[in-house]
């Protein structure tokens, strides 16, 4: 038996769920229709503890069919320091992949373009309310940037979300 405990939660129309959480959201990735998903949660609600667990889970997935989508973890505190002019470009996302400290990205820029027009990544994206995007403005053009257009799922803090989220670009291109 796992240690993770799927607590009571709600999918976006607010219907109470009894199902794991975890299996939904893979099904839900795993779906030949591009969607993205956005995962609200309070602060020690388990999202990120969640987000680890579906990466191990879809991890070991690719690794028994390559086929498959690559799963892509990212800390987005650990980006907030670079929220620059080109802060969200695939050619930013691939840099910040290959400097990946502990697991860098082994795909060079030919393969990430190769697996990103195959629709064959999957970004995990932790934390959209510690970015430090304090303006709608710099919300809506983090929204629009490319990264945004490879399939994910993001978790966010559900007040950030109700402030900055439901009133972006991003209300369009995530299930919110």
């Amino acid at each position: 038996a796992g240690l993770f405990v799927t607590p009571p939660w709600s999918d976006e129309r607010g219907t109470q769920r009894t199902d794991d959480v975890e299996s939904f959201l893979a099904n839900q990735l795993a779906d030949p229709t591009p969607h993205n998903l956005l995962l609200l949660g309070d602060a020690g609600q388990g999202e990120t503890t969640l987000l680890t667990h579906l990466y191990l889970r879809l991890t070991s997935d690719f690794l028994d069919d390559c086929t498959s989508r690559l799963p892509l973890l990212l800390r987005l505190r650990d980006v907030a320091f670079d929220v620059g002019p080109d802060f969200g470009s695939l050619s930013w996302l691939w840099r910040l992949l290959r400097q990946g400290g502990q697991n860098p990205l082994p795909l060079d820029w030919e393969q990430f373009q190769e697996f990103v027009n195959q629709d064959r990544l999957l970004l995990l994206l932790d934390g959209f309310d510690e970015l430090g995007c304090d303006t709608q403005q710099a919300i809506n053009r983090i929204a629009t940037s490319g990264m945004f257009g490879i399939r994910c799922l993001m978790t966010c803090r559900t007040s950030h979300s109700r402030l900055h989220l439901e009133a972006s670009v991003l209300k369009q291109r995530f299930n919110i």
